[in-house]
């Protein structure tokens, strides 16, 4: 049960981060388009994609679930989901007019542009994070191994 709650909560945690920076893009994008509010239907949208994108993160980035994936696997996999659920709520909530190539090639554009965001935000943390442990180890090592 314990597990349970600290997966509910890393899934929340993760959920409530992805909300506010898709709110925060939506309301600026529709600021640029010359939009003064966002409307309600799309913050429900937002909502659930946050709540799918806070629960695939847990799933592909988990140990838990695969835990024999390499880190390029598991993040090419999370990619191609993605651009699958972002495609079908494009399709889904008409983000754009449907029968238009262009606007499918904009979108698709877009959403590898932010895929690619995240890798590098994601490689940017695993170097960080990866060298404060190296040097808590070498530490650890240097009072309690001899």
């Amino acid at each position: 049960m314990k597990r349970f709650l600290e997966t509910l909560m890393a899934v929340k945690s993760t959920a409530a981060l992805v909300l506010s920076g898709e709110i925060v893009l939506l309301a600026l994008a529709r600021m640029l388009l010359g939009y003064d509010a966002v409307p309600i239907a799309y913050l429900w949208q937002a909502l659930a994609l946050c709540l799918i994108v806070a629960s695939a993160h847990f799933v592909f980035f988990s140990t838990a679930l695969l835990p024999k994936m390499r880190p390029a696997h598991r993040l090419l996999l999370f990619g191609a989901v993605m651009l699958l659920v972002l495609a079908a709520f494009a399709y889904a909530f008409t983000w754009f007019p449907l029968g238009n190539p262009w606007a499918w090639l904009l979108f698709l554009v877009v959403a590898l542009v932010a895929l690619g965001l995240v890798w590098g935000a994601f490689h940017i943390y695993s170097r960080i994070t990866g060298q404060k442990y190296s040097q808590h180890l070498t530490a650890y090592q240097s009072k309690h191994i001899r």
